[in-house]
């Protein structure tokens, strides 16, 4: 059988919420997601994990093995996808991870991720988009980081492993102005490029290790 938590949150949320294996999904389509300091979502089987804000949210740890999602703005108007937990572990863990917001993603402090596969896309005219790949997570793959912000960067970097622009999905792109720095820190790790990385007028930078 399958589990499935649905949440209609507007505050914060103070709670730890665990999953043997079915699908967790918390859904605030009026306001914004809020977690609290290390509080935790998990589920420890093949289910999803997706967290829906008509706003903004906030993340401290969302924890699979499967692929997450995370939505930030859903009415439209604003949003931004955004760390909150201290210190540098993951904030998500899984396989896939889609990540959608418009005011950007990890825009003052990069998310945190330990996953295989990254979809990232801001779609508004403000924020960035910054991920970090810890080194818990070795190498990531990326089928699409795509930035709408005229002005909006995009930063990747992985902690100890390389950085794989897939050929299946559409490259890493930003529009106007904004800058692209893709890096893959150890004395192993490459950049591996087989789709396009474009930025309109912006500077791009593709830094391996070694």
């Amino acid at each position: 059988t399958t589990e499935i938590y649905t949440l209609s949150l507007n505050d914060a949320l103070p709670i730890y919420i665990t999953s043997g294996g079915g699908a967790i999904t918390a859904d605030a389509n009026s306001g914004a997601i809020t977690m609290f300091d290390g509080t935790t979502t998990q589920t420890s089987g093949a289910g999803t994990i997706a967290y829906t804000a008509g706003t903004n949210v906030a993340l401290s740890i969302l924890s699979g093995v499967s692929t997450v999602n995370v939505t930030a703005g859903n009415l439209g108007l604003t949003g931004a996808i955004t760390d909150i937990l201290t210190g540098e572990a993951a904030n998500i863990i899984g396989t896939t991870a889609t990540l959608s917001a418009i005011d950007g993603i990890g825009s003052t402090n990069d998310i945190d991720t330990n996953i295989t596969t990254l979809a990232a896309t801001n779609t508004g005219a403000t924020g960035d988009i910054q991920i970090n790949e810890i080194a818990a997570g070795t190498n990531i793959d990326v089928s699409n980081i795509s930035q709408a912000n005229g002005s909006g960067n995009i930063l990747l970097t992985t902690e100890a492993g390389t950085i794989k622009v897939l050929t299946a999905g559409s490259g890493v792109t930003t529009a106007g102005t904004g800058t692209i720095t893709l890096t893959a820190v150890g004395g192993t790790s490459d950049v591996s490029v087989n789709n396009v990385v474009t930025s309109t007028t912006g500077d791009i930078q593709i830094n391996a290790d070694r």
